[in-house]
Protein backbone atom coordinates (compact mmCIF):
# COMPACT_ATOMS: atom_id res chain seq x y z
CA UNK A 1 0.00 0.00 0.00
CA UNK A 2 1.44 3.37 -1.01
CA UNK A 3 1.83 6.35 1.28
CA UNK A 4 -0.81 8.34 -0.61
CA UNK A 5 -3.39 5.53 -0.46
CA UNK A 6 -2.67 4.93 3.23
CA UNK A 7 -3.14 8.62 4.02
CA UNK A 8 -6.47 8.64 2.19
CA UNK A 9 -7.73 5.69 4.21
CA UNK A 10 -6.54 7.34 7.43
CA UNK A 11 -8.44 10.56 6.65
CA UNK A 12 -11.56 8.55 5.78
CA UNK A 13 -11.33 6.63 9.04
CA UNK A 14 -11.13 9.83 11.07
CA UNK A 15 -14.09 11.19 9.13
CA UNK A 16 -16.17 8.14 10.00
CA UNK A 17 -15.22 8.42 13.67
CA UNK A 18 -16.25 12.07 13.64
CA UNK A 19 -19.63 11.22 12.12
CA UNK A 20 -20.18 8.40 14.62
CA UNK A 21 -19.40 10.77 17.48
CA UNK A 22 -22.16 13.18 16.49
CA UNK A 23 -25.43 12.68 18.39
CA UNK A 24 -28.96 14.00 18.07
CA UNK A 25 -29.70 17.11 20.16
CA UNK A 26 -31.45 16.53 23.46
CA UNK A 27 -35.01 17.78 24.01
CA UNK A 28 -35.98 19.22 27.39
CA UNK A 29 -39.38 19.24 29.11
CA UNK A 30 -41.05 20.77 32.16
CA UNK A 31 -44.20 20.08 34.13
CA UNK A 32 -46.32 23.25 34.28
CA UNK A 33 -49.32 24.55 36.17
CA UNK A 34 -52.30 25.01 33.80
CA UNK A 35 -53.99 28.42 33.57
CA UNK A 36 -57.41 29.07 35.13
CA UNK A 37 -57.14 26.13 37.51
CA UNK A 38 -59.78 26.26 40.26
CA UNK A 39 -62.12 24.21 42.42
CA UNK A 40 -65.85 24.49 42.58
CA UNK A 41 -66.85 27.40 44.81
CA UNK A 42 -68.39 25.20 47.48
CA UNK A 43 -65.08 23.35 47.91
CA UNK A 44 -63.08 26.47 48.83
CA UNK A 45 -62.19 26.58 52.55
CA UNK A 46 -64.47 28.76 54.65
CA UNK A 47 -61.73 30.05 56.97
CA UNK A 48 -60.14 32.39 54.47
CA UNK A 49 -56.72 32.19 52.85
CA UNK A 50 -54.82 29.11 54.00
CA UNK A 51 -51.14 29.08 54.84
CA UNK A 52 -49.81 25.87 53.32
CA UNK A 53 -46.42 24.16 53.39
CA UNK A 54 -45.62 21.74 50.54
CA UNK A 55 -43.07 18.99 51.01
CA UNK A 56 -40.95 17.15 51.35
CA UNK A 57 -41.78 15.31 48.11
CA UNK A 58 -40.05 11.96 47.55
CA UNK A 59 -39.67 10.16 44.23
CA UNK A 60 -38.53 6.60 43.47
CA UNK A 61 -34.77 6.49 42.97
CA UNK A 62 -35.02 5.36 39.34
CA UNK A 63 -36.83 8.62 38.48
CA UNK A 64 -34.11 10.82 39.98
CA UNK A 65 -32.22 11.31 36.74
CA UNK A 66 -32.26 13.88 33.91
CA UNK A 67 -33.57 11.34 31.38
CA UNK A 68 -37.29 10.61 31.13
CA UNK A 69 -38.11 7.05 32.16
CA UNK A 70 -40.60 4.87 30.28
CA UNK A 71 -41.87 1.66 31.82
CA UNK A 72 -41.50 -1.27 29.43
CA UNK A 73 -42.89 -4.77 29.56
CA UNK A 74 -42.79 -6.73 32.80
CA UNK A 75 -40.03 -5.35 35.05
CA UNK A 76 -38.07 -3.44 32.41
CA UNK A 77 -37.64 0.32 32.24
CA UNK A 78 -36.37 2.32 29.29
CA UNK A 79 -34.24 5.45 29.67
CA UNK A 80 -34.61 8.08 26.95
CA UNK A 81 -31.16 9.56 26.46
CA UNK A 82 -32.32 12.48 24.31
CA UNK A 83 -35.62 13.35 26.06
CA UNK A 84 -34.83 14.93 29.41
CA UNK A 85 -36.24 16.98 32.25
CA UNK A 86 -35.10 20.59 32.14
CA UNK A 87 -34.57 20.59 35.92
CA UNK A 88 -34.55 17.94 38.67
CA UNK A 89 -37.93 16.21 38.56
CA UNK A 90 -38.53 16.36 42.33
CA UNK A 91 -38.02 20.15 42.30
CA UNK A 92 -40.25 20.62 39.25
CA UNK A 93 -42.94 18.34 40.74
CA UNK A 94 -42.88 20.24 44.05
CA UNK A 95 -43.07 23.66 42.43
CA UNK A 96 -45.96 22.75 40.12
CA UNK A 97 -47.86 21.08 42.97
CA UNK A 98 -47.44 24.29 44.99
CA UNK A 99 -48.64 26.44 42.09
CA UNK A 100 -51.63 24.16 41.53
CA UNK A 101 -52.64 24.22 45.19
CA UNK A 102 -52.20 27.97 45.33
CA UNK A 103 -54.71 28.30 42.49
CA UNK A 104 -57.10 25.62 43.71
CA UNK A 105 -57.21 26.92 47.29
CA UNK A 106 -57.10 30.61 46.31
CA UNK A 107 -54.09 31.19 48.53
CA UNK A 108 -50.85 33.07 47.91
CA UNK A 109 -49.39 31.88 51.20
CA UNK A 110 -47.71 28.73 49.92
CA UNK A 111 -44.24 27.68 51.05
CA UNK A 112 -42.15 24.83 49.65
CA UNK A 113 -39.88 22.57 51.69
CA UNK A 114 -37.56 23.48 53.28
CA UNK A 115 -39.11 26.76 54.36
CA UNK A 116 -38.06 29.08 57.16
CA UNK A 117 -39.66 27.74 60.31
CA UNK A 118 -40.49 31.31 61.33
CA UNK A 119 -43.07 31.25 58.52
CA UNK A 120 -46.32 29.96 60.05
CA UNK A 121 -48.34 27.37 58.13
CA UNK A 122 -51.78 26.00 58.87
CA UNK A 123 -51.16 22.71 57.08
CA UNK A 124 -48.20 20.78 55.73
CA UNK A 125 -48.56 18.32 52.86
CA UNK A 126 -45.97 15.61 52.25
CA UNK A 127 -46.08 13.35 49.22
CA UNK A 128 -44.42 9.99 48.63
CA UNK A 129 -44.61 9.33 44.91
CA UNK A 130 -44.80 5.60 44.24
CA UNK A 131 -45.15 5.80 40.47
CA UNK A 132 -44.90 8.64 37.96
CA UNK A 133 -44.24 7.38 34.46
CA UNK A 134 -45.59 6.35 31.08
CA UNK A 135 -45.57 2.88 29.61
CA UNK A 136 -45.10 1.57 26.10
CA UNK A 137 -48.84 0.78 25.81
CA UNK A 138 -49.89 4.44 25.87
CA UNK A 139 -50.75 4.82 29.57
CA UNK A 140 -49.57 7.52 31.95
CA UNK A 141 -49.77 6.75 35.67
CA UNK A 142 -49.29 8.57 38.96
CA UNK A 143 -49.61 6.80 42.30
CA UNK A 144 -48.84 8.69 45.49
CA UNK A 145 -49.26 8.45 49.24
CA UNK A 146 -49.88 11.90 50.71
CA UNK A 147 -50.20 13.08 54.27
CA UNK A 148 -51.56 16.25 55.81
CA UNK A 149 -50.25 17.69 59.08
CA UNK A 150 -51.59 20.54 61.18
CA UNK A 151 -50.07 22.78 63.85
CA UNK A 152 -47.16 23.83 61.66
CA UNK A 153 -46.43 20.26 60.62
CA UNK A 154 -46.35 18.87 64.15
CA UNK A 155 -49.72 17.11 64.25
CA UNK A 156 -50.65 14.31 61.85
CA UNK A 157 -54.21 14.75 60.58
CA UNK A 158 -54.87 12.25 57.79
CA UNK A 159 -53.33 10.39 54.87
CA UNK A 160 -54.58 9.01 51.58
CA UNK A 161 -53.31 6.99 48.66
CA UNK A 162 -54.26 8.30 45.23
CA UNK A 163 -53.85 6.72 41.81
CA UNK A 164 -54.47 8.38 38.45
CA UNK A 165 -54.06 7.22 34.89
CA UNK A 166 -54.58 8.80 31.50
CA UNK A 167 -54.08 7.82 27.88
CA UNK A 168 -51.92 9.55 25.31
CA UNK A 169 -52.61 9.03 21.63
CA UNK A 170 -49.20 10.08 20.37
CA UNK A 171 -45.92 8.42 21.31
CA UNK A 172 -44.15 11.77 21.26
CA UNK A 173 -42.55 12.81 24.52
CA UNK A 174 -44.50 16.05 24.30
CA UNK A 175 -47.70 13.99 24.61
CA UNK A 176 -46.19 11.79 27.33
CA UNK A 177 -45.19 14.78 29.47
CA UNK A 178 -48.62 16.39 28.91
CA UNK A 179 -50.25 13.20 30.24
CA UNK A 180 -48.01 13.20 33.32
CA UNK A 181 -48.88 16.86 33.82
CA UNK A 182 -52.58 16.01 33.68
CA UNK A 183 -52.15 13.34 36.35
CA UNK A 184 -50.35 15.82 38.60
CA UNK A 185 -53.27 18.25 38.20
CA UNK A 186 -55.66 15.53 39.36
CA UNK A 187 -53.49 14.76 42.39
CA UNK A 188 -53.41 18.48 43.21
CA UNK A 189 -57.17 18.65 42.93
CA UNK A 190 -57.66 15.68 45.27
CA UNK A 191 -55.29 17.15 47.86
CA UNK A 192 -57.03 20.53 47.64
CA UNK A 193 -60.45 18.94 48.16
CA UNK A 194 -59.12 16.95 51.12
CA UNK A 195 -57.65 20.03 52.78
CA UNK A 196 -60.62 22.27 52.07
CA UNK A 197 -63.07 19.68 53.39
CA UNK A 198 -61.03 19.13 56.56
CA UNK A 199 -60.58 22.86 57.21
CA UNK A 200 -64.29 23.69 57.16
Amino acid sequence: MGIKQGSTLLVLAFGLIGCAGESAPSRFYLLTSPPDLKLEKQAVPAKGELRLGIGPISLPSHLKRPQIVVRGQRRRVEISEFDRWAEPLDENFTQVLAENLSALLSSNQIATFPWNRSIPVDYQVTVQVLRFDNDTAGNSRLTALWRVFGDGGKKFLFSRKSAFSSRFSSNSFEARVAALNSNLVELSREIAIGISTFSK
